[in-house]
Formats: C-alpha cells, sequence, structure tokens
C-alpha cells in the first residue's frame, strides 16, 4: 500500500498540511466544515494505517451509572483506557447518546463498553470505522468485532462444588430481567441451569431469584424463606449491596448460606468471611479488545470474535450446609 501522509490529504481535501494536522491532532482551531472535508478524505485514504507509532485517538463508548462505577464498569473501563495508554494512544469517552460526536473527532476506531446493542445498530448504519464490542455479540460484515467473557464453565464447576458439599438448593440470584440473563454472551446463567440439569433438577428457572440493586432486600428475603442453602450472585457490586441484607437478618456466610460472587479486587478477599468468587481477567479482556481494534484500524486482521475465559475461585464463603453438617456431628457423637 502506498504510504499515505499528511501532505496527501491536504491535495485530497484542498487545505494545507498543517491544517490537516491540526485537525488529526485533534484542535480546536479549526471551523466545523473544514475539519469534517479533512477527516472524511483521511478516513477514505485510510491514512491511520500508514501512520508511525500507535499514537492513534481511539473512542470509548460506555453507559456509567454513578452508583455501579465501582463495579464491573469501573473494572473494565479503567483496564480499557490502560491498554490504550500503553500503546501511547489516546482516549475519546463518550456515552451512548453522544456517540455522534465522534464523527468530529479524528478518531479511527472505538471499543464499546455499552451493553446497549443500539450503539452497534447506530455504529453500523452511521460508520465505516471498526468498532470492537466487550460482551456484545460480534457483526464482521458490518466491521464489528467483540471480545466475550466465558462464564458458563466456572459457573458449572461452583455450582458441581456445591452440589459436592452436599447443597440442593442453589439458588442463582440475578439483578437482571429473565431477558438478559437468557441473551448475555457470558452464558453465565446457562452455565448454573447446565449444572443444575446435570445433578437431577428438572426446573432450575425456578431457583432463579430476580431483584434490583435498590431492591435487594425483598429478593433476599425470598431466598431465606424457600430453603435455599447456597447461592450465586453474579455481580461484582454485589459484594457490597449484599453485605446490609446479611447483617440485617442475621446470615452468617457459610454456616447458614454458602455463596459465590464475582471477584472485586481488594474487596472480595477481604470481607469475611473472604468469597469464593468467579474471576474475571478485566486486564485480558481489554488487552484483547484493544489489540484486535488496533488490528483492524491498520488491516491486520478481520472482525472476529475473541473469548477470554474466567475462573472459579474457591476461599472461605463455601460450606455444607447446616443439616449435613448437624449429621455429621451425630454421627460422631458431637
Amino acid at each position: 500500500m502506498k504510504k499515505i501522509t499528511a501532505r496527501d490529504i491536504a491535495r485530497s481535501a484542498g487545505v494545507s498540511p498543517s491544517t490537516v494536522s491540526r485537525v488529526l491532532n485533534n484542535s480546536a482551531n479549526v471551523d466545523a466544515q473544514t475539519r469534517q472535508l479533512i477527516l472524511d478524505a483521511a478516513r477514505r485514504s485510510g491514512f491511520p494505517v500508514c501512520r508511525r507509532g500507535e499514537d492513534l485517538t481511539v473512542g470509548v463508548i460506555g453507559q456509567f451509572p454513578n452508583e455501579h462505577l465501582g463495579g464491573y464498569f469501573g473494572l473494565i473501563l479503567g483496564a480499557v483506557c490502560a491498554a490504550i495508554s500503553r500503546r501511547g494512544g489516546h482516549v475519546e469517552l463518550v456515552s451512548p447518546e453522544d456517540v455522534s460526536i465522534l464523527n468530529e473527532r479524528a478518531v479511527w476506531g472505538a471499543v464499546n463498553l455499552s451493553s446497549n446493542d443500539g450503539v452497534t445498530d447506530f455504529w453500523c448504519s452511521e460508520y465505516g470505522l471498526p468498532l470492537v464490542n466487550i460482551n456484545l455479540h460480534a457483526r464482521p460484515a458490518y466491521g464489528v468485532g467483540a471480545v466475550l467473557m466465558k462464564d458458563d464453565d466456572p459457573v458449572r464447576e461452583a455450582v458441581h462444588f456445591l452440589w459436592k458439599k452436599g447443597h440442593r438448593k442453589i439458588a442463582y440470584f440475578s439483578c437482571e430481567s429473565m431477558r438478559n440473563e437468557v441473551e448475555k454472551p457470558s452464558r453465565r446463567w446457562h452455565g448454573y441451569v447446565e449444572a443444575m440439569h446435570a445433578h437431577g433438577v428438572e426446573n432450575p428457572e425456578a431457583y432463579t431469584i430476580f431483584a434490583t440493586y435498590d431492591d435487594m432486600e425483598p429478593g433476599f428475603r425470598t431466598l431465606l424463606d424457600s430453603g435455599f442453602t447456597a447461592a450465586v450472585f453474579p455481580y461484582e457490586i454485589a459484594n457490597l449491596y449484599l453485605e446490609p441484607c446479611l447483617r440485617k437478618f442475621g446470615v452468617r456466610i457459610p454456616e447458614d448460606l454458602s455463596i459465590v460472587q464475582w471477584e472485586y479486587p481488594l474487596v472480595s478477599q477481604i470481607l469475611t468471611p473472604p468469597r469464593s468468587t468467579i474471576c474475571h481477567n478485566h486486564g485480558k479482556v481489554a488487552e484483547e479488545a484493544v489489540s484486535l481494534l488496533y488490528d483492524m484500524i491498520r488491516r491486520k486482521a478481520p472482525p472476529r470474535e475473541i473469548f477470554v475465559p474466567s475462573t472459579f475461585l474457591n476461599r472461605e464463603s463455601i460450606s455444607a450446609p447446616p443439616e449435613v453438617r448437624a449429621g455429621r456431628r451425630a454421627r460422631v457423637g458431637v
């Protein structure tokens, strides 16, 4: 491929090379019409493929609710921005509602952290730039790749471990809708259902409890009243939101209830007791997403789906259920 320079872009757009340079460095000192003319010419030329180094500006799209920013969203946002920074790149952070702003910037692609599939629809219809989704499926025909966390295997492992300990009533406590759980690319709920089916539970869907972060207490009350002895809580932030319920109802972990949560770094391991968790490798997910995006921008690789497996980490929040422990004490005469 012929090397494209700023001078080539300038000739194509009918402006000076210095004006092209200002636009490609996102300087504000260029009027909107000229900026758009230069950006259109640069994108048509494939200019970023031939730039030296990797100091590209890329978009990061995400819907970050304030109350949950410290959980999954905060962890993955930090990891993605760090992966871009390590390459000398620059980040344009926008919400899904403001994606159109990226058209006015010298952005050569984007990483989408939003769980809203409408972002992908909009991008496919409005842009010809590479996009990499995180935890939303790829659309290779439209230049959209994806990196997906794979939770089904470690969830199956966790349920099998609970079953081996003697648990027969194992709940899945979701703060999302059934539809969202079924459609998640991570297949976390499917792993739970498949493991329960493997142990002869005919209707594990009935063992799923739905609540919200703002309404966890009634859902937790249902879990206790239904006689569950173990539960899977599929959220990093659930490590914190669950604590008030445990205190209010006097539930001891794992004496009264065994739990598996999602790993919240620097939190899960210092709770009392340290939590058994499903661990996402946020750093690996971010690195794969940014690497794929840069390869797509430079036309070194086509868009595709990449899976990053999670792992089950057993700490101290799982034990045998109360009736099993009582039976063991009776057998030894305690």
